[in-house]
This record gives structure tokens, sequence and C-alpha cells, in this order.
């Protein structure tokens, strides 16, 4: 999986070009497609510039803001 949970960063696969002239397969396209999904779905860690929180509480914690 090209996405780090853990950083927030995302890195497209050296698959994902598609070149024109040539067949182009789904699963080279559904992979990533797949990833980004999982990159926007989840909560962001700090360092990527999310709170790595899905709650406001928990990102006002992470913040190091009093809730």
């Amino acid at each position: 999986m090209p996405y780090n949970p853990s950083t927030g960063v995302y890195a497209l696969p050296a698959i994902y070009l598609a070149i024109p002239g040539t067949t182009i397969i789904a699963a080279q396209h559904n992979t990533p497609l797949v990833d980004l999904q999982t990159a926007n779905n989840y909560a962001r860690p700090v360092i990527a510039g999310g709170t790595g929180a899905d709650n406001a509480d928990d990102a006002r914690i992470n913040l190091g803001i009093q809730p």
C-alpha cells in the first residue's frame, strides 16, 4: 500500500502511469484509488497536517489544547 497511515504520506505507485496506445488494466488503477479512499477516510496524523484524531476532544488533546 503506497499510503502510510502513520505519517499520512501517499506515494503514487509507478504502475499507475497510463501510456497512450496501451491497454489499461483495471487493477492498475483500482489499487491506487482504494489507497486514496483510505487516506481520505481516516484521521490524519499531526505530522501530515491533521490532528491524529477522529473527534474534537481527542484532536484538542493531540494538539496540546484542553478539551
